[in-house]
């Protein structure tokens, strides 16, 4: 029996049927859980969430088993989005733990775990070694028995977070505001779409089916990054003022506009500083982002006076910077975006829209009049995939060898990031940019001759534009 818990940069993902995410494993989970609760001397009180997915409930239930096996008791919230439950949590004096069940935004034969602390924030290294140490020695008998099922009565609900994000920003209205939300078949379909509804938009929902079955699947956040261009063109058709798109949890968002323009986490990031510096709100002049955001942020922020501090890639890092220094806002390009206030301090990007919408109508004014002074250097993604007679070890010293042929032939530094993704398996990133002077033109020739010569040795590859704003 396979005695490890792996975890990724934002809790356990894996394949359902395939250990951990089976019965067993999973209840092996719940127990695991209940056993560090006890151990840290902390209230056996959880709450636990789910995405649409059709394999969501059956983890749900094995997990919530194995922490009956533990008398633990469970606030069960059914489906809601990450940042939902996140919320829940960090605004709870009763519980210990936010249990949410998805893969994010991954395919939908995937499931997973996030695990949040107390505060709504992703669990410590230690926390994390302690669970992985109680699983490895759980054992379950054949026909366990399960202890007295005890589901408390709570006010926390999905509807409820969203009424307090829409009270918190003090948004009033969005009449004239016309919208396309996709939800990506997942956690945010039946809700989002209404809640922007009630203020007043002209909202035409998309990809809000509820038994999940479809969800990431061409469509939400990653889809519109590879296809910007094909989800421009619909959002002309349908004649919108703006596309929202989250992905199957919501606790992504990007933004299309009706001209095809594209916005990731570092245009919001950038609109969402100025509106906090207007505001006065910004005592610390610093937004925490990783280390793929564009330099072209960090330029644009220096010139308001507002520092950019880089982190390793994944929320818990930004909450961990956030949480001990104090600061109001953080994220990444992939539109993961945390306004660090009284009631948040992980990823939010529908309390970020919030703010971004409310500036818009209140102002009469566009995102793109918003983000006008956000020059952004040429910036390229390529995701690479690792099913190919190449071994995992040699690609990076392979791309090495490339951009050093790419500097040579330009004369100008590329900057790159190479990193092996911990929530989509099996893909390898490898993200380049250079400064203002190489224009993104001669970047894409440059990244097409990588491609096919990464190609030419068997290896299969997209490159997603991050600086090209019209499609």
């Amino acid at each position: 029996m396979d005695a490890s818990l792996s975890f990724t940069a934002d809790g356990i993902r894996g394949k359902v049927g395939v250990m951990p995410l089976t019965e067993r494993g999973c209840m092996r989970i719940g127990i695991a859980l209940g056993n560090y609760l006890a151990e840290s001397n902390l209230p056996l009180q959880v709450i636990m969430g789910m995405d649409t997915r059709p394999s969501s409930t059956k983890i749900f239930r094995w997990i919530k088993d194995g922490l009956l096996l533990r008398d633990v008791s469970t606030y069960d919230l059914g489906v809601i989005t990450t940042p939902g439950l996140a919320y829940h949590v960090r605004n709870s004096e009763v519980v210990s733990l936010g249990i949410m069940i998805t893969a994010s935004h991954n395919p939908v034969e995937f499931n997973g775990v996030k695990l949040l602390g107390d505060r709504g924030q992703r669990l410590t290294d230690d926390a994390i070694h302690k669970i992985q140490k109680h699983f490895q020695y759980t054992y379950i008998d054949q026909h366990p028995i399960l202890g007295i099922e005890n589901v408390r009565k709570h006010s926390f609900s999905f509807k409820a977070y969203i009424q307090e994000q829409i009270k918190l920003t003090g948004i009033g209205s969005l009449d004239g505001i016309k919208l396309a939300v996709d939800c990506s078949n997942g956690s945010a379909s039946h809700v989002i779409p209404d809640a922007l509804a009630q203020l007043g938009a002209i909202v035409i929902p998309l990809n809000q089916y509820s038994e999940g079955k479809l969800i990431n699947h061409r469509c939400g956040t990653e889809y519109v990054r590879y296809f910007p261009k094909k989800f421009a063109e619909r959002i002309q058709r349908m004649a919108v003022d703006y596309g929202i798109v989250f992905d199957g949890d919501a606790d992504r968002l990007v933004i299309v506009d009706k001209l095809g323009g594209f916005y990731n986490g570092d245009d919001m990031l950038f609109v969402l500083a100025t509106i906090l510096e207007q505001q006065g709100l910004f005592k610390k002049k610093c937004v925490v982002t990783s280390h793929m955001a564009n330099s072209g942020l960090s330029q644009a922020l220096d010139m308001m006076g507002i520092k950019l501090i880089r982190t390793k890639n994944g929320d818990k890092h930004m909450e961990k910077l956030l949480f001990e220094e104090n600061y109001l806002l953080a994220g990444e390009q992939f539109g993961n975006i945390i306004i660090h206030d009284d009631r948040h301090i992980s990823a939010d990007p529908f309390y970020a829209l919030l703010y971004i919408l409310k500036e818009i109508h209140d102002r009469n004014v566009t995102i793109q009049d918003l983000t006008q002074s956000l020059r952004k250097w040429p910036q390229f993604l390529m995701q690479i995939s690792n099913r190919s007679k190449n071994t995992k070890a040699d690609l990076p010293a392979q791309i090495d060898t490339q951009i050093e042929a790419i500097n040579h032939k330009s004369k100008v530094p590329v900057r790159t990031i190479q990193w092996s993704s911990t929530t989509e398996p099996g893909l390898y990133n490898c993200m380049c940019e250079t400064s203002p002077d190489y224009t993104f033109e001669n970047l894409k020739v440059d990244a097409q001759e990588l491609l096919s010569n990464l190609k030419k040795q068997g290896y299969l590859a997209h490159i997603i534009p991050l600086s090209e704003r019209v499609y």
